[in-house]
């Protein structure tokens, strides 16, 4: 299973890598956005799994790595064509959670929280799905919420960046996109193979007499709509609650020690 572990991370590298490549490079540093997330902290793995537009929005907001945590999985469909053995035995889903210092207004600690995903799986149902946070009953959402979401062929992919989220709480969101199972790239046509995404947000908590040891827990799902009848959620602290017809990326908790 390790070895699978590392050939899904390897694919999610080579599907970042298959966007068309651009150097960035910072005016006043003249360095790469590899290379500023680096000198950041960022380490040569979870750089890997980030794509420009995530790595763009680290390196504006000056962000320091504290904790990532990276964990495989399963997103299964219901029985169709007889696939749905071969979903239960075979890993086929990869999220990771990267938990960033950010700075902010004095008297708070703010951490910017993404949750980055990728399903080596082309769905038959292809509806709106969503990706879903949560966080603990300390941490309040700060700002707005940014996300992507990309569908990948083995000769091309599409990114779409911004994607709609909601929230009606200050403990998580969700984030949504309409996943592809073609799309055009360049006026040609792709069949969707995989897709991949990532969704963040800022969250904060006030200093103020807080001392010693303390956590931020984080709980990150994705949610496969499988009847084109749409999802409601309800966000509490570390808890999404879902009503309607769709199945959910297994695993997903996490939670960052550390010290004020």
């Amino acid at each position: 299973m390790k070895n699978f572990a590392t050939l899904l991370l390897f694919v999610l590298v080579l599907a970042h890598a298959s966007a068309p490549a651009t150097l960035v490079f910072a005016e006043s540093t003249g360095m790469t956005l590899d290379e500023q997330l680096s000198s950041s902290g960022y380490p040569e793995e979870v750089i890997a799994t980030m794509d420009n537009g995530l790595k763009e929005l680290l390196v504006s907001e000056g962000a320091e790595f504290v904790s990532a945590y990276t964990y495989e999985g399963y997103l299964h469909e219901p029985q169709v064509l007889g696939d749905y053995t071969i979903q239960a035995i075979i890993p086929n889903y990869m999220a990771s959670f990267i938990v960033s210092q950010v700075s902010g207004a004095p008297g708070f600690r703010y951490y910017r929280v993404t949750y980055s995903w990728g399903w080596y799986f082309a769905p038959s149902f292809c509806f709106t799905d969503h990706v879903a946070l949560a966080w603990g009953v300390e941490w309040a959402l700060t700002g707005s919420v940014q996300s992507s979401y990309t569908a990948h062929n083995t000769d091309a992919s599409r990114t779409f960046l911004n994607q709609t989220y909601t929230t009606d709480s200050i403990y998580g969101y969700t984030a949504h996109h309409d996943i592809l199972s073609a799309f055009y790239q360049n006026g040609e046509y792709y069949q969707s193979e995989w897709h991949s995404g990532w969704s963040s947000a800022i969250v904060q908590s006030p200093t103020s007499g807080k001392t010693g040891w303390d956590q931020l827990p984080l709980l990150g799902k994705y949610y496969h709509q499988i009847y084109p009848f749409g999802l409601n959620f309800s966000i509490n602290p570390v808890s999404i609650t879902v009503s309607g017809f769709y199945h959910e990326s297994s695993g997903g908790h996490y939670t960052y020690v550390f010290q004020w």
